[in-house]
């Protein structure tokens, strides 16, 4: 899986996008398909909670065939990787 050097650094957890707010700023955030079965409403409070969890410059990956490009966040972030749906905090 991941070398355990940087293992110890890492931080895995559950979070609720509908509900909870952002409690870190992270480097790296990997959201794997929760986005497409949120209502729209719901969809941009969980834009707002990953904006606000990345650290400046830190890098979103979404699911495939996922984009930020109706988000209202979406002018706050660049598309880094687009082959693979990452994309870097900037604003």
């Amino acid at each position: 899986m991941f070398d355990s050097a940087l293992r110890k650094n890492m931080v895995f957890s559950r979070h609720n996008l509908a509900t909870d707010s952002s409690f870190n700023e992270f480097n790296a955030i990997f959201c794997r398909n929760p986005l497409k079965f949120f209502d729209r409403t719901v969809q941009e409070r969980a834009h707002q909670v990953l904006y606000e969890s990345l650290d400046q410059f830190g890098v979103l990956g979404l699911t495939q065939g996922e984009t930020l490009e109706q988000a209202p966040t979406s002018n706050r972030f660049e598309a880094f990787d687009q082959e693979n749906n990452l994309y870097r905090k900037i604003a």
